[in-house]
């Protein structure tokens, strides 16, 4: 079965970082860059404001192809899903409007698992991750926000919230 999950966590650097479980890949974005570390490989891409993440994926009960759309500037934006009416269903369970859920999501973290092979695409980059595996979107902001809490007489500076 197909898990989809998206948990929101406010925060303002307008940073993102990728990590896909069993696959050795980070992807950081900025408003100006995307820089993508694989395999001891630095790949630096230009990016901007707005840019569009969309995951795709085969629904492991229908079979049917997903995909969902999401764009970023500081923070996540829901915009929707395509797919068949079999999955649209599946997804909705015969009540939920879910491209009007999924457009009014805002956050900094997004997570996909799949039984299939998933891919993610930002602005023009893309990478395919085998079946089994999950990618967890979170920004890079928050990573480090967390980081500096552990620190003994943190806050020493200031991180808007």
């Amino acid at each position: 079965m197909t898990s989809l999950g998206a948990i929101a966590i406010s925060i303002t650097l307008p940073i993102i970082l990728v990590s896909i479980a069993l696959f050795v890949i980070s992807i950081y974005l900025d408003k100006e860059l995307l820089i993508v570390v694989e395999n001891n490989t630095v790949t630096v891409l230009p990016a901007s404001c707005g840019s569009k993440i969309y995951v795709v994926f085969n629904n492991s009960v229908t079979g049917s192809r997903v995909e969902i759309t999401y764009r970023y500037c500081r923070s996540f934006e829901g915009r929707y899903m395509i797919t068949d009416s079999a999955a649209y269903e599946y997804y909705s369970m015969g009540f939920m409007d879910v491209n009007k859920s999924i457009s009014s999501y805002r956050g900094e973290y997004i997570a996909f698992c799949s039984e299939s092979s998933i891919y993610i695409g930002i602005d023009g980059f893309g990478r395919h991750v085998p079946p089994g595996s999950c990618i967890v979107v979170t920004s890079l902001g928050m990573v480090l926000k967390n980081m500096l809490r552990e620190i003994p007489g943190f806050p020493w500076i200031s991180i808007p919230t």
